[in-house]
């Protein structure tokens, strides 16, 4: 689904066109510091290019107004810098890049069919890429490497917007991502980092996020709200594989709506959970604590919830909803070596399992209407 292309191939290629274009082309290059770049189109097929290296609080902007505009904006090698792009019209593409850059920031501003915005940042700390795209096909793709304190802000409104962000080797990085529309779709990985942050929110249907993040003390957050969403917290394309690996990850996860999917991994100190949602207004609600916990369910039918508690170690937590509706289902485990299974299906059932102590073992099977039971194991 995804169409990912680094930026730099993006910027070379708007160079090697300008050659072709059937009207104006613009080409800025400064080297220094205190300088100001401002150009503004206005018509078809225009070509703008800004490059400039070694500046301190500089500004490139560029605003485009028309149809199949190409913007690229370069900076290197100083701090303090903007680089701005505002495009408005059909078939625009945007690309800015940033290389060792501190307290710098790129704005992107896309209205219109068939956008495309890229951003790259490579080396540097305090950096700041927002994007910001209205209407259909919208495409971004953000890059942020070796990035100290940065932060990623995507966000789309439409239909068939699509989000790649990537940050890598860095810290203190955040990513934020909204998307409000059908069948939008975002990617966002973060690895090889410390104390990185994602807040993912989706609003529309057929919503779908591969989420992934690797590295230590990350926070994860993710909202969907609509029609056929999916969450997965696993490498790009394939969320069997995991999701937060380090120690003291901390996820998030809420879903409303129908065909609501979440497969979910925690590794911080050895904790593994895996979760999945089908149908609607299910939640789940899970903590993971100390090491070496393992979790795992799904929940079938509407309204039903899950509640996973885990601290201490080698603990083993099971659910399975099912079938029905308004059902709930709490495990609670503390000190080492518990398991405990709940298996629902029907409606208004609700279970408790609540365990501290060492190697103790709990099953509940629950199948029909206002079911409850309740276990305390100390």
């Amino acid at each position: 689904m995804f169409q990912i292309k680094p930026l730099a191939a993006a910027v070379l290629t708007v160079i090697s066109v300008q050659a072709l274009a059937d009207d104006s082309t613009s080409t800025q290059n400064q080297l220094g510091s205190d300088s100001t770049s401002t150009q503004t189109q206005d018509g078809a097929e225009n070509l703008a290019l800004t490059w400039q290296e070694e500046q301190q609080q500089s500004n490139a902007a560029i605003t485009q107004s028309g149809t199949a505009n190409d913007a690229s904006v370069v900076q290197s090698l100083g701090s303090g810098n903007d680089a701005q792009i505002v495009q408005s019209g059909d078939d625009n593409f945007a690309g800015a890049s940033q290389q060792f850059e501190d307290g710098s920031s790129i704005y992107l501003q896309q209205s219109g069919e068939f956008n495309d915005a890229y951003v790259d940042q490579y080396g540097g700390a305090d950096n700041s890429a927002s994007v910001l795209q209205s209407g259909t096909g919208n495409f971004s793709e953000t890059w942020q490497d070796g990035q100290q304190g940065s932060v990623s802000a995507i966000t789309q409104l439409g239909t068939y917007n699509e989000t790649v962000v990537d940050q890598t080797t860095g810290t203190g990085n955040r990513a934020e991502v909204g998307q409000n529309g059908d069948f939008n779709a975002v990617q966002a990985e973060q690895y090889d980092a410390y104390g990185v942050v994602a807040n993912i929110y989706q609003s529309g249907s057929d919503n779908l996020g591969y989420l992934y993040q690797e590295g230590d003390n990350h926070s994860l957050t993710a909202s969907s709200s609509g029609t056929g969403n999916s969450i997965y917290a696993g490498t790009a394309f394939d969320p069997d594989q995991g999701g937060q690996f380090g120690m003291g990850q901390v996820a998030s996860l809420n879903q409303n709506g129908d065909g609501n999917q979440i497969s979910f991994t925690q590794e911080g100190n050895y904790n593994e959970l895996y979760f999945a949602q089908t149908g609607s207004d299910n939640v789940l609600l899970a903590e993971q604590r100390d090491g070496g916990n393992y979790a795992s369910g799904y929940s079938n039918g509407t309204a039903n919830s899950v509640e996973l508690d885990q601290s201490g170690s080698a603990n083993q937590a099971f659910v399975a909803q099912q079938y029905g509706d308004n059902n709930l289902a709490s495990i609670v485990q503390t000190d080492s070596g518990n398991y405990a299974a709940i298996t629902q299906g029907g409606s208004s059932n609700a279970a408790y399992v609540n365990q501290a102590n060492f190697g103790q073992t709990a099953y509940v099977t629950q199948y029909g209407a206002g079911n409850s039971a309740t276990v305390n194991q100390n």
